[in-house]
């Protein structure tokens, strides 16, 4: 079933969408030689004074989580975000309208932003790490929502730890990676640069991507300077460590073998230049999830954080129903 944002359904077939080429090459090319950033001229914006929570871990280590209090007695939402964010580069313009409806909780997860660090990235440990985070807050189900790299790390909750997913939200995620030429190139080409990134060349990749979004954003050139440290955060090294798990992984058979995952619903971007919109729609048939359409690109979060609010509280909601 498919749903825009009134409510109304459309049709399931793919939407005709621009295939603007992504301009990988530039975005290699600024991260390596450095290029003309965003005006500077705009105050540093103080970091968001949200609560935040020392969460300690089953292993003895421990992080900082918010937890955003919402209605006594509703669901709590644990937010999972993106390859190269922080959970408030992802979610911040949005807790707000999420809490008005549910508790929110949300991390950096390992390697990214404050997250943990140390041993390699993978998905599997991003799963155990966000049940180890609902332990030690006493959240016994949350309903899970996960962008991008979140979204696979959502569906791999759900199959690791199906009784703790109250439903799951997938956003801007495919059950495999590396199944177009163009984003295969990109991930090989980042190996081979993996050898400057562990100079410190790469460090700017993180948040390379963002720099456009934040000049066609009044107020997100107004926050830039904290975007970027946020960002910044992650280096060039940790962000292609991150990409070798995610080749790594085809949730399609692990999908159908497991037909009592959680209910989901799926937020289908159909003008992501990043995750494909024929990729997000194989992912949300194999789920049986129920699809909220957005005419979007992969900045959806920050580009336009009012429809990107508006789409996940309607993912919510059909989960619930």
């Amino acid at each position: 079933m498919v749903q825009d944002l009134k409510g109304r359904h459309v049709p399931g077939s793919p939407r005709t969408w621009v295939r603007n080429a992504h301009d990988d090459l530039d975005l290699l090319a600024r991260a390596i030689l450095g290029a003309r950033q965003v005006q500077r001229s705009h105050q540093l914006s103080g970091r968001l004074s949200l609560p935040h929570h020392d969460v300690l871990l089953s292993d003895g280590r421990s992080l900082s989580a918010r937890r955003i209090e919402g209605p006594q007695g509703a669901l709590p939402v644990l937010l999972l975000h993106g390859w190269t964010l922080t959970a408030d580069v992802n979610f911040s313009r949005i807790y707000d309208d999420l809490a008005a409806h549910h508790t929110v909780i949300a991390y950096d997860c390992h390697s990214h932003g404050q997250g943990l660090r140390g041993g390699a990235f993978s998905i599997t440990a991003m799963a155990d790490e966000a049940a180890d985070v609902l332990d030690a807050l006493g959240v016994d189900r949350a309903i899970v929502v996960g962008y991008s790299l979140g979204g696979m790390a959502t569906i791999e909750l759900a199959l690791r730890y199906p009784h703790r997913v109250a439903g799951m939200v997938v956003q801007a995620a495919a059950l495999k990676a590396g199944t177009m030429p163009r984003d295969l190139a990109l991930y090989w080409a980042l190996r081979l640069l993996r050898p400057l990134a562990r100079t410190g060349l790469l460090d700017s990749l993180p948040w390379r991507y963002w720099v456009r979004t934040a000049q066609r954003n009044p107020d997100l050139r107004h926050h830039w300077h904290w975007l970027r440290s946020e960002l910044s955060q992650m280096n060039g090294a940790e962000a292609i460590g991150v990409l070798d798990d995610v080749f790594r992984q085809d949730y399609g058979p692990r999908v159908a073998a497991s037909p009592g995952l959680p209910h989901a619903a799926y937020v289908l971007l159909t003008g992501d230049r990043l995750c494909r919109p024929p990729l997000q729609r194989a992912a949300a048939r194999a789920l049986g999830a129920t699809v909220v359409e957005v005419e979007a690109d992969h900045n959806l979060p920050l580009a336009d954080p009012s429809t990107y609010a508006a789409a996940t509280l309607a993912a919510i909601k059909a989960v619930q129903a």
